[in-house]
């Protein structure tokens, strides 16, 4: 089996500043959120506090389902 780091490079790591502000803007609740990216409940949370970065194509993944470019999240 090839993971991302194999087939895509190494692993990228960002924060998500603007997580929050984007999923409040959508008006979308953390759950509904954490479904649709396909990632746990806890893991928005702690994203959203700054506890935690994200993998690249996790930020990817929560920018579409909130409808957003990524870039609004990390800036």
């Amino acid at each position: 089996m090839v993971d991302d780091a194999t087939k895509n490079g190494p692993r990228q790591f960002v924060r998500l500043p603007g997580l929050a502000a984007a999923r409040e803007r959508v008006g979308l609740p953390l759950a509904a959120l954490a479904r649709r990216a396909g990632v746990s409940l806890e893991t928005v949370r702690r994203l959203e506090r700054g506890e935690h970065e994200a993998y690249f194509s996790t930020a990817q993944r929560l920018a579409e389902a909130l409808d957003v470019p990524v870039e609004d999240l990390i800036q």
